[in-house]
């Protein structure tokens, strides 16, 4: 047997077999070429290596797999050389794990395995992922491994949760360790917990407001910079899976994780950068909130978990500028988007009143857009008139008075619209994005495409309440 030191610094000697040791000196070496393949010495070392991976002790085994993945990743031939043998070990099965100590160890052992996930590789994998304390490049390599197993991303996030509760005990505690690696965990998995291909489930949002404030207590980590450094970090996180995932957005629990991590400083508030990422985290939150009250849905849970982690004015005024640019929703949800509140229902005569304001206004609107159409434009008919007066006098006059008239009309129905705050809405020749909601098409095409405004639409938006769509504009598809 030889030794060698781990390379975290520590000093601490290593016992690792010969086959283990000759085959690192080669590749320091850079001897393992295909021509060296071809040698007896190789021969020699590869029966060595299949010999003690095959009937060695449990960490010999470790060892002997992880330099295997450290050779065959030198090049592909390499690979195609020692892969098979840790396949046998896999498909032989494998003995009781034991951690290797030096962080490239654990990376070319987890690449070695990656290659054949079996199901005792994918629990080795999940363990790895919150046991394993630096290691970062192989904790990366058991996340694909652990993802790869997974059917649903809420079903990997529980795994790792278990995990958690196994290493670490399921008692809510200050640790720092723990938050420590549950930073490290959040690391290597927020990315893929976005870019993944895999459902949500049911529980996505729910095992991850585990995962991100479910095993601390209440108060979070006792060192303060940690503390403040973590939180930022996994609202981060939060903020992006909610921006990307529709399944999160939707979920109250997601915005529930923001009012856990805001407990960390009470009675103390958050820092200014811990506020900022809630403002736009509630604002993500309003977005979604904004297209179930356009399918006509009033999601109250989700409003209320925006209102727990922002507050109801914040809240009102990010709504109130999104119905500003949306006019397509009902007074009704428009008042509920804003205040979580249903106006209450009018007496009949109101009803009446209303029906009759409604018809005016979808009257003057149609009038609002004759006035502003090129058939009725006064200065376009006055130069007709000047031309035909030239030959036919008479008619001239005749079509300067209607020029006139037509001035006087414009000039009415444009001053009715203003009292009763009515004004168009996009103008001919403009390029829009196609949206049902808010435009009229004149043929089919599909949502989002650039579209042409042929006629301008009407809205009415009167002072204390949300701009509503009365005529949609009529667009065409290109």
């Amino acid at each position: 047997m030889s030794q060698h030191e781990d390379a975290q610094g520590k000093g601490d000697q290593v016992f690792e077999p010969d086959v283990v040791a000759a085959i690192r000196k080669v590749i320091q070496d850079r001897r393992l070429t295909k021509e060296f393949v071809e040698t007896d010495e190789f021969r020699r070392i590869l029966a060595g290596l299949r010999e003690t991976i095959l009937k060695g002790n449990p960490l010999d085994v470790w060892s002997s797999l992880s330099i295997a993945g450290r050779a065959a990743s030198v090049s592909k031939p390499m690979g195609n050389v020692f892969f098979p043998i840790v396949d046998q070990r896999i498909e032989a099965g494998l003995p009781p794990f034991r951690a290797l100590q030096d962080g490239e160890d654990r990376w070319y052992l987890a690449k070695a395995l990656h290659q054949n996930p079996s199901q005792e590789v994918v629990d080795i994998a999940f363990s790895e992922i919150v046991r394993d304390d630096l290691g970062e490049k192989a904790r990366r390599v058991w996340v694909e491994v652990a993802l790869a197993a997974s059917e649903t991303r809420d079903e990997f996030l529980k795994r790792i949760n278990r995990n958690v509760d196994l290493i670490f005990g399921s008692a809510h505690d200050r640790s720092d360790t723990l938050a420590r690696r549950i930073r490290r965990i959040n690391s290597a998995i927020s990315e893929k917990l976005i870019t993944s291909d895999l459902p949500a489930g049911s529980e996505f949002s729910h095992q991850l407001r585990i995962l991100y404030s479910g095993h601390l207590s209440d108060e979070g980590p006792e060192d303060r910079r940690l503390r403040d450094d973590a939180a930022l970090e996994l609202m981060a996180s939060l903020t992006d899976v909610v921006r990307l995932s529709f399944a999160a957005a939707s979920d109250p629990s997601s915005y529930l994780i923001a009012q856990d991590l805001r407990t960390w400083w009470r009675p103390a508030s958050p820092p200014q950068e811990f506020e900022a990422i809630s403002r736009r985290l509630l604002r993500y939150g309003a977005e979604t909130l904004h297209l179930f009250a356009r399918q006509g849905l009033r999601n109250d849970a989700l409003r209320k978990s925006l209102v727990a982690i922002g507050g109801s004015s914040l809240l009102g005024r990010v709504a109130r500028e999104i119905v500003d640019r949306d006019s397509s929703l009902s007074e009704d949800l428009s008042a509920w988007f804003c205040t979580g509140e249903v106006p209450a229902k009018r007496h009949s005569s109101a009803v009446v009143e209303a029906l009759s304001s409604e018809r005016l206004d979808t009257d003057v609107s149609r009038l609002l857009v004759y006035v502003r159409s090129s058939e009725f434009d006064g200065a376009a008919i006055e130069r007709i008139s000047d031309d035909v007066s030239e030959l036919m006098p008479d008619e001239g006059k005749l079509i300067s008075d209607l020029s006139g008239r037509a001035k006087q009309v414009s000039q009415v129905v444009q001053s009715l619209a203003k009292r009763l705050h009515i004004s168009l809405f996009l103008d001919t020749g403009e390029v829009v994005q196609f949206d049902p909601a808010q435009h009229d098409a004149i043929n089919e095409g599909t949502i989002g495409a650039n579209v042409l405004v042929v006629r301008p639409g009407t809205r009415k938006t009167e002072p204390n309440r949300s701009p509503r769509i009365l005529l949609k504009p009529k667009v065409k598809h290109s």
